[in-house]
């Protein structure tokens, strides 16, 4: 069993800002889209009614799903021809790509990548800038902490 001592030792939440950041940039997603695919990962299939569940504690955005559906993140699993409109939906492999990288690099299995392909080092923003810098910081302290130089 996984108790919070556990997640704790883990540190899984030690780098979640500069990681959901790399994933903004990277994907051209927003904060509450890429919390919103790590939530949806959890769940097989799940209909408009477990989507709007969700929402309640993101601000609202009426066109988040389609917006998901549009950029392939989401995907209708099966159409239902009712007036109710139950259609159920999925995560696409390519957002389960995505979520499961994001784990990889909060653990610290995986080094995030900066390289001069990357969107956070080609992107000339501020934010953009402060993310890298971020990123590389996160690299020298998992070094560290992996006894690596």
């Amino acid at each position: 069993m996984i108790d919070h001592n556990h997640i704790r030792e883990l540190g899984i939440f030690k780098y979640y800002r500069v990681v959901v950041a790399w994933a903004k940039i990277t994907y051209s997603l927003t904060k509450d889209q890429v919390e919103f695919l790590l939530q949806l990962d959890g769940l097989h299939r799940f209909s408009r009614k477990d989507y709007m569940e969700l929402g309640y504690l993101a601000s609202w955005n009426k066109g988040r799903l389609n917006s998901l559906i549009a950029g392939n993140f989401i995907r209708i699993y099966k159409k239902r021809s009712t007036r109710k409109g139950c259609d159920i939906f999925e995560v696409t492999p390519k957002a389960r790509l995505i979520v499961k990288r994001m784990y990889r690099y909060m653990l610290g299995l995986d080094e995030i990548p900066i390289t001069n392909r990357s969107k956070v080092v080609n992107t000339d923003t501020y934010s953009a800038r402060v993310t890298g810098h971020a990123m590389h910081l996160m690299k020298q302290k998992q070094k560290q902490e992996n006894g690596e130089n």
